[in-house]
């Protein structure tokens, strides 16, 4: 399933070749870099079910995407992974957060 979405997704950023920023709105993680800090070895355990490197590896591929929001941990994290500022917003159902980004 992740394949066909990342081929989805591939094909839709090679579509905006021209376009000179690109921002990625996501929902599961695409960087180690953004998962949440240790808890216990049972969280430890679901953060392999948080997001995927191949799609970070995706989104490398272009240089014209330069940040990278997503969630679904629910934890916020900030990253600066190549060409990408990445950012988790880490919102949750009862608190939310919002970031501004000034292009």
């Amino acid at each position: 399933f992740l394949e066909e979405l990342l081929a989805r997704l591939d094909q839709q950023l090679a579509a905006l070749a021209p376009v000179s920023t690109i921002i990625a709105a996501i929902h599961h993680l695409p960087f180690a870099e953004l998962l949440p800090p240790p808890h216990s070895a049972q969280w430890d355990f679901a953060k392999a079910y948080l997001g995927s490197q191949a799609i970070g590896e995706l989104l490398l591929k272009y240089p014209n995407v330069k940040y990278a929001y997503c969630g679904h941990s629910h934890f916020p994290a900030k990253a600066q992974i190549e060409h990408i500022s990445a950012m988790n917003i880490g919102s949750g159902y009862r608190q939310k957060r919002f970031e501004v980004l000034e292009v």
